[in-house]
């Protein structure tokens, strides 16, 4: 381009020179005779054509010199006849016309190539590119520029107007939610999720079969007993889980954990296969529960929430979000198969000790893939005094009660579904035993949903926040609770999917918030405290059911339907405290 540049430069001003006229240049060279007698010409070039109007404010020629002056006052006058003659204009062609200078050409030149660079990068149209490439100057002794400029230009947009990955690499195909998935961490999309979803469905089985075969061989009873066992030994798991991976990487504390449980679910099996004693029977189911509490509390408590803050790292609370919306989809879709269409009829089909082999073999599956995690923020250990590690230095900004309670409240509300409300309904208000399968599948079903819209960015989430889906899931759980009375079941199954999308949306936002907000060590200890405020929230209302349940006396005292009354209230002034508290907030 700069040799061409150089050669046209050149050109140019030879022409000028032999067009800029001197004093008498044109008396004495008039044609003496002949059509054009008395006008003035130039060798080679011909007869000098009369001056042509040109417009300073057109976009192709640009600003213009005024006209030559008139001839000098020495210069010989032209005849009278010839004065008199009406001037002939011929065609006009760049090469002659006056009052062009060199400068304003490079002016035009300078103009016309800012031109074609900003319609290449921002073409609205292939048609407007290809005109825009167009050469400038066209004629016989034009050289082709090295880089075709005419070139048709491609049909999909320029790299210029893509949306960018996290490495700033812009997606030619993708549509924005789909560039930003793909942007996720490949240890977090094919290594976390997977594993996630197998250990999900893995303890899906055990969650559906063992309460089945404990209470076949031991009673309704037992099996309350050994449930709230379990929730006991989730806060001692979360204490302890938090405890470990502050010494210790907490991918490899998490895997143990899941190894510890593949452990306990095969003595079940081995002894029932041996023909064990019922007490030995007992003692292992027990010992069972303690260890699931203790693994649960452990990995869903606390391993799997600072795993993937590992994973995708403290500055990206947005890609935190997405990838756990992400999560949520595979493994609730995945659960819910699991506890409709397989738990059930794979128990009748091959019993209650190969369900416990393969879901062993499933948490063992489960934790290989956790052992290929490779984190993006490192691992830090607490300093010596207490203090957070160097480069996990607290903010400036403090977190009070209302950014804490909602995180707990959505988490409690989770264990009353599933824990409390569900069995109770059915057997009390519904008087349907499968009334609680569907409304665990409707609970996870709109979990499932809202994950879903959000990972593709189809709900309102910059015009609700956080305060506004905290609002939303509030007003659902007291809707939720209510409906029971009503006795429509429908319209609580309903109630109960729009209460697992909203549980699980705040979920995510929330945990998301903390770890931007918090330091690594904060963060972890969080998740144990959370954990334990949201089952000391729900262990009154599950003891109370169980009493009633298990003995005439307490039922005859404290009947069900007062219990159910006490909840609803319980839960809906938490629910409004924690709704209060959000308008109140100044943070958005």
């Amino acid at each position: 381009m700069k040799g061409l540049r150089s050669l046209l430069a050149a050109v140019l001003a030879a022409v000028l020179v032999l067009q800029t006229p001197g004093p008498g240049a044109f008396a004495a060279l008039a044609e003496p005779t002949g059509p054009n007698a008395g006008k003035p010409i130039i060798p080679i070039l011909g007869p000098v054509p009369a001056p042509l109007a040109i417009d300073p404010a057109s976009p192709v020629n640009g600003p213009q010199t005024p006209p030559a002056p008139p001839l000098d006052s020495r210069e010989a006058p032209l005849p009278e006849t010839l004065s008199k003659e009406k001037p002939v204009t011929p065609a006009t062609t760049p090469q002659t016309t006056p009052g062009v200078t060199l400068q304003s050409l490079f002016a035009t030149y300078e103009q016309r190539q800012a031109e074609i660079a900003a319609a290449l990068a921002h073409p609205s149209s292939p048609e407007e590119a290809r005109g825009a490439a167009a050469p400038l100057f066209v004629g016989k002794e034009s050289k082709p520029d090295p880089v075709d400029l005419t070139a048709p230009v491609p049909e999909t947009p320029t790299k210029a107007n893509l949306p960018k990955t996290s490495d700033g690499q812009a997606n030619l195909r993708s549509p924005e939610w789909w560039s930003r998935i793909q942007s996720l961490p490949s240890s977090f999309k094919w290594g976390f999720t997977p594993a996630w979803t197998i250990n999900g469905m893995s303890q899906e089985v055990q969650a559906v079969a063992l309460p089945l075969f404990s209470a076949a061989l031991f009673g309704v009873e037992t099996t309350i007993l050994m449930t709230g066992v379990g929730y006991l030994m989730r806060i001692v798991g979360a204490w302890a889980g938090s405890s470990l991976m502050a010494r210790f990487n907490p991918k490899w504390v998490n895997v143990a954990a899941l190894a510890l449980l593949v452990a306990a679910g095969m003595p079940i099996p081995i002894a029932a296969a041996w023909h064990a004693s019922k007490a030995v029977m007992l003692g292992i189911f027990y010992a069972n529960a303690v260890i699931q509490g203790l693994v649960y509390g452990v990995n869903r408590g606390v391993g799997e929430n600072l795993l993937a803050r590992l994973l995708i790292g403290k500055d990206k609370p947005q890609d935190l979000e997405l990838g756990l919306n992400v999560a949520y989809q595979c493994v609730e879709i995945c659960c819910l198969i699991m506890s409709y269409k397989v738990a059930v009829p794979l128990l009748h089909a091959v019993g209650g000790n190969m369900m416990m082999v393969l879901s062993s073999i499933g948490i063992g599956i489960a934790s290989v893939f956790y052992a290929f995690l490779k984190f993006r923020e490192p691992w830090a250990t607490p300093a010596p005094n207490g203090t957070a590690s160097p480069g996990t230095d607290e903010p400036a900004s403090k977190l009070g009660i209302q950014d804490y309670m909602p995180y707990a409240f959505f988490r409690f509300m989770h264990f009353m579904v599933y824990g409390v409300l569900a069995t109770v309904w059915a057997l009390t208000v519904f008087s349907a035993d499968s009334a609680a399968g569907t409304m665990i599948g409707l609970y996870d079903g709109g979990s499932w949903l809202l994950s879903l819209l959000a990972s593709i960015a189809l709900l309102p989430d910059k015009k609700l926040g956080r305060r506004g889906w905290t609002v939303i899931g509030g007003v659902s759980a007291i809707a939720f609770v209510w409906s029971s009375l009503l006795n429509i079941p429908i319209l609580t199954f309903a109630l109960g999917g729009v209460l697992g999308g909203a549980i699980t949306i705040n979920s995510n936002k929330w945990m998301a918030y903390y770890s931007e907000n918090l330091s690594q060590n904060k963060y972890r200890n969080l998740s144990k405290l959370m954990m334990t405020a949201s089952i000391l929230a729900m262990l009154p209302i599950f003891i109370a059911v169980s009493l009633a349940r298990i003995s005439p006396t307490v039922a005859a005292v404290l009947s069900m339907h007062n219990i159910l009354l006490g909840a609803n209230i319980y839960i809906t002034l938490a629910a409004a405290i924690m709704i209060a508290l959000q308008l109140r907030s100044t943070k958005a």
